[in-house]
């Protein structure tokens, strides 16, 4: 069987002759998705070096000027990647300044523009993510903390109406993604409660998501272990005995094998849609739940990745490789599989506790 550390070293050959060529700059799609993997998840001097590079060639790009400010391929992405990446001590300099200039072209498009969808990747969702995260890391009582709390309410209302109006992703449909809108939502007005921000507000987008929640029906076991771990977590937080009479189906009907061996391929290892998405998951469910919680998924969570160290899809002709793009995406290629090694970071990526 094959080990991580095969896996790494493999992983570190495609990526070194291919990684380059990427033509993208965006976190889940390009160069800095890549950069973020070398920093993260290998210790070898010239992997940090290429990472550099990379990051450089980022920047340099960013200083032509680009109009996407998008989570997933564009500007909050890249500086919500690179304030982790300074606070971690990988890169030198206060954060606040690093990214000061990205902020200031996130903020105008959000300020000015309405959100064309929900979605993380590219909509109100990941932008909420972004600013969630901008104001828990800033100093209390400061002019930025006030600025994003502000933005936060607008990204808000904002995404009442779009659920108002049927615009949010509600169902999956028969396809699993790890940026299905709803757990996602779920998510992130938990972390508002906890903050304490906009609390009217947040109770009267939950009030509008129930209905929806209610009336869903879900076939992939996928959907039902990620809906169900959104609500364990969010019913810690917000008590409705309908939520928790649904939380309590899910756990009924939830069939982890029949997921593991049925839903995902053998290659479907990637991190959008595949069993590394899963992963990734039941990591951060572990480390953010409620520590009393009776779900425990050791077990299931080395099964995954027995799965993934055995799959054929690690059997890569190195002479052969022309998918550059796809091989080199951190959503759909090798960094976000193999990212999900790294449990330490993957505990902190999506906001520290308290």
């Amino acid at each position: 069987m094959r080990t991580e550390s095969s896996i790494i070293e493999l992983a570190d050959k495609i990526l070194v002759k291919t990684s380059r060529n990427n033509s993208r700059i965006g976190l889940f799609d390009g160069k800095s998705g890549i950069s973020f993997y070398y920093y993260l998840l290998n210790s070898q001097p010239k992997n940090f070096s290429l990472a550099e590079i990379l990051i450089d060639d980022v920047v340099n790009r960013l200083k032509i000027g680009s109009t996407d400010t998008s989570f997933a391929t564009g500007i909050s992405g890249i500086s919500w990647m690179l304030e982790f990446l300074s606070r971690e001590g990988f890169i030198e300099g206060d954060p606040d300044e690093i990214i000061s200039p990205l902020d200031n072209s996130i903020f105008l498009d959000v300020a000015f523009n309405s959100m064309s969808s929900t979605g993380f990747e590219t909509g109100t969702l990941g932008y909420l993510f972004y600013y969630i995260n901008r104001y828990f890391n800033s100093r209390t009582g400061s002019l930025h903390k006030i600025i994003y709390e502000k933005t936060i309410k607008k990204l808000l209302n904002e995404l009442y109406i779009q659920i108002e109006n049927n615009q949010m992703r509600i169902s999956p449909g028969q396809e699993f993604s790890v940026f299905w809108d709803l757990p996602i939502c779920l998510f992130l007005l938990t972390r508002l409660v906890q903050l304490k921000i906009y609390e009217e507000k947040v109770v009267q987008v939950i009030k509008s998501l129930i209905p929806n929640i209610l009336e869903l029906r879900l076939s992939l076991h996928a959907n039902k272990l990620t809906l169900l771990l959104s609500l364990v977590y969010f019913n810690n937080y917000y008590f409705d005995k309908r939520l928790i009479d649904i939380q309590a189906s899910l756990l009924k009907e939830f069939d982890f094998h029949h997921m593991l061996y049925n839903e995902f391929r053998d290659k479907s290892l990637h991190f959008k849609n595949g069993i590394s998405g899963i992963y990734f998951i039941l990591i951060i469910f572990s480390n953010w739940s409620n520590e009393n919680h009776s779900l425990i998924f050791d077990s299931e969570i080395n099964l995954i990745k027995k799965k993934i160290l055995n799959s054929s899809f690690w059997d890569i002709n190195l002479e052969h490789i022309s998918e550059v793009d796809t091989l080199t995406s951190f959503e759909l290629g090798i960094p976000g599989i193999v990212f999900t090694f790294s449990h330490f970071y993957l505990s902190k990526l999506v906001y520290e506790k308290g």
